[in-house]
């Protein structure tokens, strides 16, 4: 019983890592190990998985923009 004790807290901290959405993190910068170029303003889509599926060009909201 004192096992499962020193066990159950570790659970719990590790609960957040189980569960994983899709997003996705604007770069301000990221290195293009293939051509050695850095890009600029630059976003990374990754699925629940967290495997990579785009990376392309950062498009600001337009705050500014009226429908």
């Amino acid at each position: 019983m004192p096992n499962l004790l020193l066990v159950l807290p570790f659970l719990g901290m590790l609960s957040p890592l189980a569960f994983s959405a899709p997003g996705a993190i604007r770069c301000g910068k990221l290195l293009d190990v293939r051509s050695g170029q850095m890009l600029v303003d630059q976003t990374v889509v990754f699925d629940a998985s967290g495997t990579i599926t785009s990376v392309g060009s950062y498009e600001a909201p337009g705050w500014g923009h009226r429908n």
